[in-house]
């Protein structure tokens, strides 16, 4: 058991984590080695990589990129990715098709959809389940 779970009490049982962040500030160097230290110090099994997004056009998109580098890292890693959006006439349903696309034959294991939550639905042009 590492010292981090003696010291908090906590069972030496895997932890699943389905929402864990890769942030967008930090070098890819710095991403990797926190979510090393995370995976170990708190006992995580399966976890899902979730990319930080957020609700401009100058979004920077290294959170997809970290997310399916450390997916390379262990087996239970899965990769999810995000939409990158204009917000505007170049937000078509082929460009986002083309996005998934492209995303699925990366490697990608899924996505994360901002576009479902209630606060952000306003923001984006097409509903959650638009053709």
């Amino acid at each position: 058991m590492n010292e981090f779970l003696k010291k908090h009490g906590l069972r030496d049982e895997k932890v699943h984590d389905c929402h864990y962040h890769i942030g967008m500030q930090q070098p890819i160097d710095v991403s990797i080695e926190y979510y090393k230290k995370n995976r170990e110090y708190l006992n995580l099994g399966k976890m899902i990589i979730n990319p930080m997004t957020e609700r401009n056009a100058d979004r920077d998109a290294s959170s997809n990129i970290k997310a399916l580098y450390c997916k390379e890292f262990h087996d239970e890693t899965f990769a999810f990715s995000s939409l990158h959006y204009h917000f505007d006439e170049r937000d078509t349903a082929d460009f986002f098709l083309k996005q998934i696309k492209f995303y699925y034959d990366a490697g990608y294991d899924g996505m994360k959809m901002l576009e479902g939550k209630s606060e952000c639905r306003k923001y984006f042009p097409f509903k959650l389940d638009d053709d």
